[in-house]
């Protein structure tokens, strides 16, 4: 298993989407979500070769796709670390972020 950080612009990524998800759907559907994500990360940190490469996303970045968002992130092999980027809304413009 490789060890998982989050830049400072994922975590605010994941306070939002936990922010909105509560004040949207409540408290059910946030924990609902937040689990969906956590399976999502595991398997990223078991298997970081599970994500796919984007046009619209830096080429050293893979992309995987969980719910209604996507996870972009970078693996450090020799460390044996898969640093989360950003986690963004299927709806948003990727260019615009990258």
């Amino acid at each position: 298993m490789n060890n998982i950080i989050f830049s400072v612009d994922a975590l605010d990524d994941v306070r939002y989407i936990f922010q909105y998800t509560y004040e949207t759907f409540g408290d059910t559907q946030t924990i609902s979500y937040r689990n969906k994500m956590e399976i999502a990360i595991s398997k990223i940190a078991n298997m970081p070769s599970i994500g796919h490469k984007r046009k619209d996303i830096p080429l050293d970045t893979l992309a995987y796709v969980f719910g209604k968002h996507t996870i972009i992130y970078e693996i450090f092999e020799e460390n044996k670390l898969v640093n989360i980027l950003r986690i963004l809304h299927s709806q948003m413009d990727f260019n615009e972020v990258f």
